[in-house]
């Protein structure tokens, strides 16, 4: 069976048990406490807490979903960052009893995987939270048949399934797993095993979550206003055994990319497995997340997106590739994709030159790291910290790329004496920028605040007049001037650009206060601020808002200097809107005497 027809089949299966066949959300989420989409539940949450009425009480989907917790396993046999989760979901419908049922009819009566070789788990309570065991599960699993040694319990670890943020639906699990072969443990054949075993020998195809909890943020639960079925199946696991292979990337879903690895490096994939499986991986998750609107870039997603590009680039360099080849392998996973998400064919000229871009950038930052990173490495089995921070200051050479070369090299990275150089730096930059801001003193330190409060007004007309995909990427400010650096894939129109201006200039003319507060990142969150969510804040943290009323125009984390009422500022006038790079265009605008002239 292709991947298309898995794919297909699961879908039909649910749809003809009276599910509605629902698209996949894009890897951009609506929920400001995740950076990513990363399950497929995610979507149906406002159904699950009862804060919006579900049009249907069954869903079935193929989600995209993109994880950075494995990433650095990925290259193993069956890890990724971008993958399809299969799922069907119940909303104050059906319960544990079909969803069991429904999971082991599709496995062995569908796909006909052997019975014998199917295990499950199921929770076995948490006594401290008040949660008693699942035997409701443990019940429904054994009158299906299956023998009593292959059910097991297990505890929240791997079989009570939390929200993807810090609050939200979750409950216990139920989770089906394959017996692969005593041949595929890294374990002596004797010892004692079973799912959940760490050594290659069971598989996690599926999981059945009984959602009936709300976790609230200090971990306590309450019931929710219905009982809901969410479910997960690994599209690319479950493709893999369906095919009869060993590892997910000798499916249909990866030869086409790794004989194209193989064509561009000359080299062979068995000689060069974790390299060929890094790269494959990356750029189908790189494709994903450009045509959904992310742009390579220092954080957020925006970094995740840099950091897979790079690591794929610094793979390719290991291969002998010197010159950028990611939009060779952008095609090919088009080519894989299309038919289930055409979107990515409309967008892949923008995709490519993205990946160019990016490619580019990171291979001419490889050739000047590298060379030093010779240098300092040559010295012995620890490499310093202090040395490590100098390339990444001096050549914008990445810590990670240092950490997976040092790796390759079997040598090791001081990494107390790296940390101890980053915090170094990051104490003289902020006292370096107190001191720069103090030292233009009166009108001059006005001007900066004048264009300080102008870029979050700037930012909040963009997204009102371009769309909520546009984020901040960048900014810079020069006393009465501004340059900010935004996500957006196409230049601005004129008539967009008089929008955009006219409402700054019209929010500086109601003369709107600026309230600046400090409270717990989770306030911040809750406020609606935007900001960087997976950056590591402090217990407090300084949100800033434009209001309108008793209500914020624009709120934003940020630290800096601002003025006290928008009528400070006086006007606003953009002088230019150009490309940055791909995907990511900048304004330049003045504030102030010199936006008047």
């Amino acid at each position: 069976m292709e991947s298309k027809d898995l794919r297909e089949s699961f879908i039909r299966f649910f749809e003809e048990r009276g599910h509605v066949r629902q698209p996949s959300s894009p890897l951009v989420s609506d929920d400001p406490t995740v950076l990513l989409t990363t399950a497929g539940m995610q979507q149906f949450i406002p159904y699950f807490t009862g804060d919006r009425d579900a049009p249907h009480k069954r869903y079935t989907s193929a989600q995209k979903c993109f994880r950075t917790v494995d990433v650095e396993e990925v290259g193993d046999t069956s890890h990724l960052t971008f993958f399809e989760m299969l799922g069907n979901f119940s909303i104050g419908d059906y319960f544990k009893a079909e969803a069991i049922k429904w999971a082991w009819e599709y496995l062995t009566n569908v796909l006909k995987l052997p019975a014998d070789k199917l295990w499950v788990t199921y929770f076995e309570g948490e006594p401290k939270r008040g949660v008693d065991p699942d035997k409701e599960a443990h019940d429904l699993w054994k009158s299906i048949g299956l023998p009593a040694d292959h059910i097991r319990g297990f505890g929240s670890d791997t079989n009570f399934w939390g929200p993807p943020g810090e609050s939200g639906p979750c409950g216990p699990s139920s989770e089906i797993h394959i017996d692969l072969g005593v041949e595929r443990s890294s374990k002596p054949h004797d010892h004692e095993c079973g799912p959940n075993c760490d050594c290659g020998r069971f598989l996690e195809l599926w999981n059945l979550v009984f959602m009936q909890y709300f976790c609230a943020e200090d971990g306590s639960l309450s019931a929710l206003p219905s009982k809901n079925i969410d479910t997960g199946a690994g599209f690319e696991r479950l493709l893999m055994v369906v095919q009869g292979k060993n590892t997910i990337f000798e499916t249909d879903l990866f030869v086409p990319i790794i004989k194209k690895v193989e064509q561009l490096s000359n080299k062979e994939y068995k000689e060069n497995e974790k390299s060929f499986r890094i790269i494959a991986d990356h750029v189908r998750g790189a494709v994903f997340l450009i045509a959904d609107g992310v742009r390579p870039g220092k954080s957020g997603r925006e970094y995740i997106l840099r950091r897979v590009i790079r690591r794929a680039v610094n793979y390719e360099h290991q291969l002998g590739i010197r010159t950028h080849r990611l939009e060779d392998l952008a095609e090919v996973v088009v080519n894989l994709y299309e038919s289930a998400y055409p979107e990515l064919r409309s967008q892949l000229g923008l995709i490519k030159d993205v990946l160019i871009d990016e490619e580019q950038r990171f291979r001419k930052t490889i050739e000047r790291g590298l060379k030093h990173f010779e240098n300092i490495s040559a010295g012995g089995d620890v490499i310093s910290g202090a040395d490590i921070f100098y390339i990444y200051e001096t050549f914008g050479f990445p810590i990670e790329l240092s950490r997976e070369i040092a790796r390759e090299k079997g040598t090791t990275i001081d990494e107390r004496g790296l940390e101890q150089a980053l915090k170094e730096h990051q104490e003289l930059s902020r006292v370096g920028a107190m001191e720069k801001f103090k030292r233009k003193g009166g009108g001059q330190g006005d001007e900066v605040k004048k264009a300080h409060t102008a870029t979050h007004l700037l930012h909040q007309a963009l997204r009102d007049v371009l769309g909520g995909h546009v984020t901040q990427a960048g900014s810079r400010l020069f006393d009465d001037e501004l340059s900010f650096d935004f996500t957006h894939p196409t230049k601005m129109t004129d008539e967009q650009k008089q929008k955009v201006e006219e409402i700054v200039n019209q929010k500086i003319k109601l003369d709107l206060p600026m309230l600046t507060e400090i409270v717990t990142p989770d306030e911040a969150k809750a406020k609606g601020a935007i900001g960087l969510f997976e950056k590591k804040y402090g217990d407090r943290v300084q949100i800033c808002s434009v209001m309108e009323g008793d209500q914020a125009y624009s709120r934003e984390f940020c630290g800096g200097p601002h003025v006290h009422n928008t009528a400070e500022i006086q006007q606003f006038k953009i002088i230019k809107e150009k490309s940055s790079s791909a995907g990511i265009r900048r304004i330049k605008a003045v504030v102030g005497r010199k936006a008047a002239q």
